[in-house]
């Protein structure tokens, strides 16, 4: 069997402050990856542009900072997007997704 790196993650939507739920999820996914020696992620959810300011994303890692958190990575969601529209685009031309219509 293969070794593989023990990689976790926490990805919060900066759409208001830290909440406790917040916190407690980082904390257990925090808790997890370093229990085993793995790399610890943190992905801003940042794709709903007018719902999550990059103020608030900032504050976000302010806080998780001040409170003792590290991460070995950053990434913003926001950043993929491109990648994320071409993907969608190749679905719907291959027949395996639609776009859905609400008007």
């Amino acid at each position: 069997m293969m070794n593989k790196e023990i990689v976790g993650r926490f990805a919060p939507t900066p759409s208001g402050r830290l909440h406790l739920g917040n916190l407690l999820c980082c904390l257990l996914a925090y808790l997890s990856v370093r229990s085993r020696g793995g790399k610890f992620l943190l992905r801003i959810e940042d794709i709903d542009v007018p719902r999550c300011p990059r103020r608030l994303a900032d504050q976000c890692i302010e806080d998780l900072a001040f409170l003792g958190f590290s991460w070995d990575e950053l990434h913003y969601a926001s950043s993929y997007f491109e990648t994320f529209y071409e993907c969608a685009l190749k679905l719907i031309r291959e027949g395996k997704a639609y776009v859905c219509d609400l008007d």
